[in-house]
């Protein structure tokens, strides 16, 4: 369990308490080109680093590209990147995920 308050009296902001609690996430790929690999489906796991998970899914399956959604899944992902100060490590076994992390804790 994290225990939020002690981050926020560190901190003093949400933003900075998600920066020290989140190890890294992994969602579908909402950037590709190919129309083939498009998914309007929402797919994150957040870990954290006392090695929780936190998933993030769509309770129904649809096989259709939905264009909206997907352009909104697409700006979420680049704006967690930018606030997480998070970039793309590397791809998630043969699906078609990725991992993104800081560089830090890669290493």
């Amino acid at each position: 369990m994290i225990n939020i308050s002690s981050y926020k009296k560190e901190t003093g902001s949400r933003k900075n308490i998600l920066r020290l609690i989140l190890k890294d996430f992994t969602p579908y790929d909402y950037e590709t080109k190919s129309p083939i690999l498009q998914n309007s489906k929402v797919y994150f796991i957040f870990c954290l680093k006392n090695n929780q998970e936190i998933y993030i899914n769509d309770v129904e399956y649809k096989s259709r590209y939905e264009e909206e959604k997907g352009e909104n899944l697409k700006r979420f992902l680049k704006a967690a990147q930018k606030e997480l100060n998070f970039v793309r490590i590397r791809k998630r076994n043969f699906q078609s995920s990725y991992w993104y992390s800081n560089q830090e804790s890669d290493s």
